[in-house]
């Protein structure tokens, strides 16, 4: 018995445990080797999960090496990606400082407009009070000429009928003409019928 237990303990040194003790003296050495063989089953139980958690440890650190691969693309993908939002923020600080430079222009423009719209205005003013005053002068004028106007018809008439008593007076005067004729030849006779 001494000599199975020692070779199946050296087995065990050797790393080796698939066999195991078969004693069945009914002493002490019964007890020993069911001790061993139990020591082996707990070896094996041992040595398996030692296994087990070795593959499952194997699994994890392909996963981790896995995830920090896929960790590194995401990052690459990240720095890519704040790369072109940088250069889109620095694009669009840019073209916010244009607008910004054209509103400032179109600010001054207006206000240069807005100046010209006041002189304009200033001028529109002065040119309606200068044909209103103009308006006027043609209005005063307008009203004299139709003074003149009704002052030369009212002359015209005047003259017309002065004519008119003019030819009276011509008959009139040729009435006095014939009376002083015959007036004359009557004085004439009376002077021959007197001599």
């Amino acid at each position: 018995p001494i000599y199975l237990i020692n070779k199946v303990a050296e087995e065990i040194a050797d790393n080796n445990l698939s066999n195991e003790i078969d004693l069945s003296t009914g002493d002490e050495f019964t007890i020993l080797g069911t001790n061993m063989n139990r020591m082996i089953q707990n070896l094996r139980r041992i040595l398996q999960e030692n296994l087990e958690a070795a593959e499952k440890l194997a699994i994890a650190a392909h996963d981790m090496s896995s995830m920090a691969e896929e960790a590194n693309l995401s990052s690459q993908e990240v720095t890519s990606s704040i790369d072109i939002i940088a250069k889109g923020t620095e694009e669009q600080s840019h073209h916010v400082k244009q607008s910004s430079m054209a509103a400032q222009q179109m600010a001054s423009t207006a206000q240069e407009v807005a100046a010209e719209s006041q002189k304009a205005a200033s001028f529109s003013t002065k040119a309606s009070e200068r044909a209103k005053a103009g308006g006027e002068i043609i209005e005063n004028v307008r009203g004299k000429i139709l003074n003149v106007k009704e002052t030369v018809d009212s002359s015209a008439d005047i003259v017309r009928r002065l004519g008119v008593k003019s030819q009276q007076i011509g008959k009139i005067t040729d009435v006095i003409r014939g009376i002083s004729r015959q007036t004359n030849l009557l004085a004439l006779n009376a002077a021959i019928e007197a001599a």
